[in-house]
């Protein structure tokens, strides 16, 4: 069974990848941006699709 320190472990791995990929791809965005993006564009996909359901009525 998965522990505590196992999710901690996981986070900090991809946090890892993720920062090491901004550095190798020279990015200007902070490499905490990317899952923050991901997170934004996911949210505003939905609200925008909700819109859109309410508007087709």
């Amino acid at each position: 069974m998965p522990t505590r320190h196992d999710d901690v472990r996981r986070r900090d791995v991809r946090a890892a990848r993720l920062f090491s990929l901004a550095k190798k791809i020279d990015s200007t965005v902070p490499w905490i941006g990317f899952p923050v993006g991901y997170a934004v564009s996911g949210i505003l996909l939905t609200v925008f699709g909700y819109f859109a359901m309410i508007l087709a009525r």
